[in-house]
Formats: C-alpha cells, structure tokens, sequence
C-alpha cells in the first residue's frame, strides 16, 4: 500500500494504461507529477523524461528499468522509448527522489519501473488490436497468454506506423515481445524473457 512505503511512488495499473488511449509510454508519463515531458518529433523517438527537473541532463539522472533491465544508453543520451511497446506493460512504478543507494548509476532523480505482462489467463487467450488516428498513424498488434500449474506465458506482436506532422516525420516499428514463466515446484520459479525492436524513421524538416 502507498501508505505504508518509505518513498513517494506511483502506481499507473493496467487498467489507467488502457483508459489512457496512448500510443506510447511518455504520453502515459506526461501526466504524472512531478515529471517533465520533452518531445520534438510528436512521436515515441527521441524523447526526454526529466524526473525532480534535472533539465538537459535529466536522461542522465533518470533510471528506466524494464523488469528489473537497464535500458538507459552508456553513452548518457537515455532510453529509447520507442522500443518499448505500451501493450505488453502491466504496470509502471515510479520512484521519486535519489535512488542511487538501491539501483546504482542514472537514479539521481529517480527510477521508472516497467512490469510487462504475465499469462494470467487459465485457458489460451488470443488478442488483436487495431488502431488508427491523424497523420496517417496506425497499429496493428496481437497477443497470446495463458497459464496452468507449471507454466504462465505471454508473447506479443505489434506494428505501427505513422507520417508524423512534419516533412520526413515517418515512424515505423517493429516488436516481439514474450516471456515464460516455469513452476516445477512450489518454492521455485525460472523466468525467460526476452524482446526483438525494430524501427525506421526520418530526420523531421518544416511543418507540413
């Protein structure tokens, strides 16, 4: 409970991601307090989360861990947000304040926390999504979960694409997303998990 933690965290659950309707994770984040959202291209590439107003240098002090995986760049330019596919989240915890102490390097400012999903389903569930919006934009993906006594599972396949809403804007990406989850006995679970991320964009010019 949020009462009884040591830090000030937030929460956003599966069910605020779906009723959000964003397309990627830093539109989800830029209505979250305390966070700085800055954007150039109006899509998920090169964008800058800034926890605690660290400025320029907040892609540096901001940790992003999917599933306990750095995914800030050892060149200090940050995360990639594009590679991370909003659909295969359960949930993100957000950190504020100095975490260096728990999670090492970039947690100056504080740490976001992605949890993908798991096979919740006790029969296979398959899914498919289609979405379509301004500039051209749409996304094509499809998912297949389920669980048993030994075994919870869950893979995704999405595609989006998008002209953007200047010249040479165009995003396209590409991800495979899944993960296994093995209980051979009570005490004891194996996890294997695992992601392929593919994009093509252009360098954006003049407003359309």
């Amino acid at each position: 409970p949020s009462l009884n933690a040591a830090k000030n965290v937030t929460v956003i659950d599966e069910t605020a991601i779906k009723n959000s309707h964003a397309k990627y994770v830093p539109e989800l984040l830029r209505g979250i307090a305390g966070i700085v959202v800055r954007g150039f291209l109006g899509n998920g590439k090169s964008v800058e989360v800034d926890i605690r107003g660290f400025g320029e240098s907040g892609v540096s002090n901001t940790l992003v861990l999917i599933d306990g995986r750095r995914t800030n760049q050892i060149d200090i330019s940050g995360t990639d947000w594009a590679q991370i596919d909003i659909d295969s989240i359960e949930r993100i915890e957000i950190l504020r304040g100095p975490q260096t102490v728990l999670y090492g390097d970039n947690a100056t400012g504080g740490v976001i926390n992605i949890i993908t999903k798991r096979g919740k389903s006790k029969k296979p569930t398959i899914g498919f999504k289609y979405g379509t919006g301004s500039y051209k934009y749409s996304s094509l993906k499809t998912d297949v979960e389920g669980r048993s006594d030994f075994l919870d599972y869950f893979a995704s396949l999405s595609r989006t694409f998008t002209n953007g809403y200047r010249v040479n804007n165009g995003l396209e990406t590409i991800d495979l997303n899944g993960n296994a989850t093995m209980k051979p006995v009570d005490n004891l679970r194996l996890r294997l998990y695992g992601g392929y991320h593919k994009d093509w964009f252009g360098l954006p010019g003049a407003l359309s």
